[in-house]
This record gives structure tokens, C-alpha cells and sequence, in this order.
């Protein structure tokens, strides 16, 4: 059966000589992957600059039952997201998250409303002149979609972070995971106001602790591939 769908590029990985595998999230299918040929040929009319983590496109699938690899027919970029496309600090902060999504996110079913949001998220993120502080900004705000959002009840600028189980708390104990109490304070602040303290913004520590908490309660949960190159390049003043 033949869609059209919207969708959001994930990850590319190299198939053959000119062929590619491509994970998207699509609006009315979730994840899918799809086998797109010849995509390395000169006159290819998709390209791997199409292709880059979190490009917002429309597309003309093939999808059969039970296959895990649909087929492609086409593929346009729409709307074009230019800082994501030029800028290197963008694009590692959008393939770090575009990892984290991927690997937190695997139903194959309609999402639509998660789907909406996370491409405001994306335009946000292109648009934004700090891309390390709004990926991390998407990254927390993901949380409450998926379930373990901290609750905030019980914050305070003293309150310890319980990583473990996802809350404030006015003391800690000896069992559980706790977030540095900078990253706490960021949080709590965060989640009061959905933005961070200008004066306090997050950095390195404070992703750390985030994808901790991503590791405790989503299941199978794994470090992205260029976390290294996000702290490096994109982190780096923070």
C-alpha cells in the first residue's frame, strides 16, 4: 500500500555502494525504516543532504504488513531548516537528538500529536542562537512524553534531585541516584517556567544527569553515538 506522510529523519546508515537506511518518524506510521537506492549516484534525486538527523520532510512510501524494511518512492525537504543544514553546532546538536529520540521512541503506530510537537521543537531549535542550551531544553521537555518527568511538588533551591525515582526530595538516601544539586536547581527552574535561568544555564553536568535519568526508566536506553562530540563542540562554553 502506497502513503504520503510526513516524517522526521532520524538516522542514515550506508546499505550498499549507493543505497541507504533510513530511520524516520513518520505522523501516521511512528518509526519506520525505509530502503532509499541510489541515493550516492550523481544524479540521485535524493540526497544524503537530505537526509541529515532531524530534517523535516514529506514523503511517498511503500509499506507492507510485517516487513521491518519499507521502500521509498519520494522524498521532499519541506520546510527547509537552513542553521540545521550549515551550521556544524546545529547539526551535532540535532544528531544528539535525534539519537536520544530514536532510542527512546520505537512504537510503529500513529503518534500524531507527538509528532506535531516535536517538529515545533525541531523549528525551534534551528532558530535558536544557542543550540547546546535548546537540545537540552528538547531533551528535558521529552521527558514528559514519555512518563518520567520529574515532579516538581516538592522543589526547592535545597531540594536533592532523586534520579532513581524521578522526584524532588528534602533529603536523600543511601539507595538511590541523585543529580548534582546544580543540575537540580536548573531543573526545578526549568519546570516552573520552561526555560532556563539565563543566569545558570546547563551544560555538561547538567547532561550528564539528563540522560542518566533518560537511562533509569527508558528501557534499553543507550548513550548516543556523538555525545562526545556534543560536549566537545557544542558544550563547550557551558
Amino acid at each position: 500500500m502506497q502513503h504520503k506522510l510526513r516524517a522526521i529523519v532520524l538516522r542514515s546508515t550506508p546499505y550498499s555502494d549507493s543505497s541507504v537506511i533510513v530511520r524516520m518518524f513518520t505522523d501516521e506510521l511512528g518509526m519506520q525504516s525505509y530502503l532509499i537506492n541510489g541515493v550516492r549516484k550523481k544524479k540521485a534525486s535524493i540526497t544524503p543532504a537530505m537526509l541529515q538527523a532531524l530534517t523535516l520532510v514529506e514523503i511517498e512510501a511503500y509499506h507492507k504488513e510485517n516487513s521491518g524494511l519499507q521502500r521509498l518512492k519520494e522524498l521532499h525537504v519541506y520546510p527547509v531548516l537552513e542553521q540545521l543544514q550549515l551550521s556544524p553546532r546545529h547539526h551535532v546538536a540535532a544528531t544528539v537528538v535525534a539519537e536520544c529520540f530514536s532510542r527512546a521512541i520505537r512504537e510503529e503506530s500513529a503518534h500524531e500529536e507527538l509528532f506535531r510537537w516535536m517538529q515545533r521543537q525541531i523549528v525551534g531549535l534551528d532558530a535558536s542562537d544557542a543550540p547546546g542550551v535548546e537540545a537540552l531544553a528538547l531533551l528535558t521537555r521529552l521527558t514528559q512524553w514519555l512518563g518520567f518527568q520529574p515532579h516538581n511538588e516538592a522543589y526547592s533551591k535545597e531540594a536533592w534531585l532523586n534520579l532513581s525515582e524521578g522526584v524532588f526530595e528534602n533529603s536523600r538516601d543511601h539507595t538511590s541516584t541523585y543529580a548534582n544539586p546544580q543540575t537540580a536547581r536548573q531543573l526545578g527552574h526549568f519546570l516552573a517556567t520552561d526555560a532556563f535561568e539565563p543566569a545558570n544555564l546547563p551544560g555538561k553536568r547538567y547532561l550528564d544527569d539528563l540522560l542518566r535519568l533518560y537511562q533509569l526508566h527508558s528501557a534499553g536506553f543507550s548513550l548516543p553515538r556523538s555525545l562526545d562530540l556534543f560536549r566537545d563542540m557544542v558544550l563547550t562554553d557551558l
